[in-house]
């Protein structure tokens, strides 16, 4: 898989209020489309956690800061 880069202007009051390193900022705006990716089921956790170059469980950990759920059920 190739890298796309995308320039994205981030206002200062956004990446003062992640309180962060540029890298982290960097990571968070990286994180954040696939954990929405996530959410609407257009991407698995194999293939996010292979993106990302995390172990699932590192995965998991990371979603769960975005509130998207691990285990989808249905009422049947």
């Amino acid at each position: 898989m190739t890298d796309k880069d995308f320039p994205v202007s981030v206002p200062q009051e956004v990446v003062g209020g992640f309180g962060r390193s540029k890298l982290e900022v960097t990571n968070c705006v990286r994180d954040a489309p696939l954990t929405q990716l996530l959410r609407f089921d257009q991407l698995s956790e194999a293939q996010a956690a292979a993106i990302l170059g995390l172990a699932r469980r590192l995965l998991f950990e990371l979603i769960g800061c975005y509130d998207v759920p691990v285990v989808w059920m249905t009422v049947e």
